[in-house]
């Protein structure tokens, strides 16, 4: 949460996984997003973010899945 705005926070992650711990033929995997929030009630809240995977592939080398792309949804903790 922001100090001086105690129902906005600021959220980010990312997650990466090497080739030897990534899945199937992939060669690697990371996953990362920011997003702002807004606390509606306690336990719940809306963000609005932006978000991007990405994913390599073994067998086609220079090629790789991503998405990226603007993310909205309700965040609840129980």
């Amino acid at each position: 949460r922001l100090p001086a705005y105690n129902r906005f926070g600021l959220v980010g992650h990312a997650f990466f996984a090497p080739g030897v711990l990534a899945f199937g033929d992939f060669d690697g995997y990371i996953d990362a997003a920011v997003s702002l929030d807004y606390e509606i009630i306690r336990n719940a809240s809306v963000y609005l973010g932006y978000r991007q995977v990405r994913v390599d592939v073994d067998d086609a080398p220079g090629s790789d899945l991503r998405d990226s792309s603007p993310v909205i949804g309700l965040r609840l903790q129980f």
